[in-house]
């Protein structure tokens, strides 16, 4: 018992000093680790922009195999302001996520969850219907 009792303190005891010195330490965080990114912000910027034009070029193979018409960016941000505009609409009736209220299958009358909406056939781009 007195071995565990002086394990446990001699560790408070480094966590203690550990803070301390952080504390006092006039620097930086990163200088008092010594520690720095290894990527500058702009290049994962690029990388996020290389990820989402080779996802676009996949699409557009997938969908010239289907026979469909190609997607663009501007189709893209379309899409997504779409998609937010819609978002916003449901935020705006109470029928969201974190609305407090219930979704899914009897939730409100025309207010399913998202998912059972587009099972039931509804665009999920239309108000919900009251």
């Amino acid at each position: 018992m007195l071995l565990l009792l002086g394990t446990v303190a001699v560790l408070l005891f480094l966590v203690g000093v550990i803070v301390v010195v952080g504390h006092f330490y006039p620097g930086d965080d990163a200088d008092l680790l010594d520690w720095f990114p290894t990527r500058s912000p702009a290049v994962e910027v690029q990388n996020e922009l290389d990820d989402v034009r080779q996802m676009l070029e996949a699409q557009n193979e997938m969908r010239r195999r289907r026979g469909a018409k190609e997607l663009t960016e501007a189709d893209i941000e379309q899409r997504v302001r779409e998609d937010e505009a819609w978002k916003a609409r449901v935020r705006g009736r109470g029928c969201g996520v974190g609305s407090g209220r219930p979704q899914g299958f009897g939730a409100r009358k025309g207010c399913p969850g998202r998912l059972m909406g587009v099972l039931a056939g509804c665009d999920p781009h239309e108000a919900p219907r009251t």
